[in-house]
C-alpha cells in the first residue's frame, strides 16, 4: 500500500503556493490582494510589491471590471 499523503520536501507554505502551475490570489473582504504566487505574476508581468495591497481591480481588465 502506498502513502497518499504529500511528501515534505522542506518547502514552506510560501514556496508550496509560488509552485503551484496554476496562478493564485488571496483577497480581503474588501478586495484587498493579501498574496499572489509566482506563477500569476509571471502570466501577468507584475512583481510581487506592484500587485499586493492593491485591489484586486488592478488585475482586470476594463471589459471585466
Amino acid at each position: 500500500m502506498t502513502d497518499a499523503r504529500p511528501v515534505d520536501q522542506g518547502l514552506g507554505t510560501d514556496a508550496l503556493i509560488d509552485a503551484l502551475p496554476c496562478g493564485l490570489v488571496s483577497l480581503t473582504d474588501e478586495g484587498s490582494i493579501v498574496l499572489v504566487n509566482a506563477t500569476l505574476l509571471a502570466m501577468l508581468g507584475y512583481g510581487r510589491e506592484e500587485v499586493e495591497g492593491r485591489h484586486v481591480e488592478m488585475l482586470l481588465t476594463v471589459a471585466g471590471r
